[in-house]
């Protein structure tokens, strides 16, 4: 009797640890009605830009679960009570990786015998959920019991149990969830606000800036393919600070250039343009541009907010260097290496013909004053175009650690210049 109780008091305790942790789940469809699957669901804490994301990716049936206050990948692999239990005809299993791997989640009656296998492959590394239908391998529905469920993963393996029942308190997979545990912030009355983001591989990235998690209701997201997105009208003269073309500077907008600062390849709503969040015009889209576009929603008279931020743009050209590369960054002295560069007219004028001076540098910032080792012609180049050029050079003949860089020469109409000049690579 006494290891049975033992037993319940310590299932209960891993249970309040589990809903300690929770912090939001949910599901995403698509508009066409079919779950999202592998969409990455994000939240900001806009009161701290500085922090990564709580991040989490949706399962096969498009649900998802984040765990409470964790700012960064899971530390150990854990495996999580189903929910909900005891259920009826459908329940969810969140587990978490620290590392990618291939993984293994498997159903077994109460004797042991395996009865189903939910995910057999490599998952990244991450928090994860994965939906069971009480049917086994064949899709045949099984009696009510007590099942056991088991992650295999790297040579770990962590088993829970749970009931399934005829009827009563199941229902359908998140019903009523996106609660609060007793005692939590949530739960004391003070509702805490994030932005939120969902985006992946053919969708639309779909932004909330003011995503308020409610106490006792379920979440429910709806995206776009990007195919299936409407192609608005694009401006043909833009907003400095608005990245996803409404016409307008605000939480939406900070929120997508902190992912963008995270992830490149995102799809922006409405056709919009990353290089209108560069406002403080460093030649980068990051979340120092992030930050200031959230001062600039909260406060827009601040007079230390960089000029022409949520003003309308007139079409000028802007010169930048995009990129800078090396062939070789361990060189023998006297080996020949390349350098390449790439220029890009992030303005919305066409930009006139120009000179790229090639650098070397004692140190990681490349200027006119740096000793010159090439020059290279820039043809003209439309609104957003890109010009590659590169120099064949030789390594000092001194050992030691050297930068090389480049900048191109400022043109005509060109008033932002202080992107004109590459770090050293």
């Amino acid at each position: 009797m006494e290891a049975i109780i033992l037993g319940v008091i310590s299932l209960l305790w891993t249970w309040a640890q589990v809903e300690a942790e929770l912090l939001v789940d949910g599901r995403v469809r698509l508009n066409s009605g079919e779950p999202a699957a592998g969409a990455q669901v994000l939240l900001f804490d806009l009161t701290d830009l500085g922090a990564p994301p709580v991040a989490a990716t949706t399962d096969e049936a498009g649900y998802f679960a984040m765990p409470r206050k964790m700012t960064r990948l899971p530390e150990r692999y854990r495996l999580g009570q189903s929910y909900p239990n005891p259920f009826n005809s459908t329940t969810i299993i969140p587990f978490q990786l620290p590392v990618s791997g291939r993984v293994q989640l498997e159903i077994f009656n109460i004797l042991g015998q395996q009865i189903a296998t939910l995910v057999d492959g490599e998952r990244s590394a991450g928090f994860h959920t994965v939906q069971w239908n009480a049917t086994d391998s064949a899709g045949k529905a099984v009696a009510a019991g007590v099942y056991l469920y088991r992650l295999s993963a790297d040579g770990v393996r962590l088993t829970r149990r749970m009931t399934l029942i005829d009827g009563g308190e199941g229902g359908s997979p998140g019903a009523g969830r996106g609660h609060s545990p007793a005692g939590s912030e949530e739960a004391s009355g003070t509702v805490k606000v994030y932005g939120l983001a969902v985006s992946g591989q053919g969708l639309v990235t779909f932004v909330d800036p003011a995503f308020r998690l409610e106490p006792g209701l379920p979440i429910n997201l709806v995206i776009e393919r990007l195919e299936s997105a409407p192609r608005a009208k694009v401006a043909s003269v833009g907003i400095l600070g608005d990245v996803n073309n409404d016409q307008r500077v605000d939480m939406a907008d900070a929120v997508l250039v902190l992912l963008y600062s995270d992830n490149a390849s995102i799809h922006l709503p409405n056709n919009g343009d990353i290089a209108q969040g560069d406002v403080n015009r460093d030649g980068r889209t990051d979340r120092s541009d992030a930050w200031w576009i959230f001062s600039f929603s909260v406060s827009p008279t601040d007079p230390s907010l960089p000029r022409g931020i949520g003003s309308r743009l007139l079409p000028r050209p802007d010169l930048a260097i995009n990129s800078v590369l090396v062939s070789s960054t361990h060189l023998v002295a006297r080996e020949p290496f390349t350098l390449s560069v790439a220029v890009r007219n992030q303005g919305g004028a066409m930009s006139a013909a120009t000179v790229l001076r090639y650098y070397r540098s004692t140190n990681g910032t490349i200027s006119s004053k740096d000793r010159q080792v090439g020059t290279d012609p820039v043809g003209t180049l439309s609104p957003a175009g890109t010009g590659a050029e590169s120099v064949r050079l030789t390594a000092p003949s001194t050992p030691g650690t050297y930068f090389y860089g480049a900048c191109v020469r400022t043109i005509s109409g060109e008033t932002v210049t202080g992107n004109n000049c590459s770090q050293g690579v």
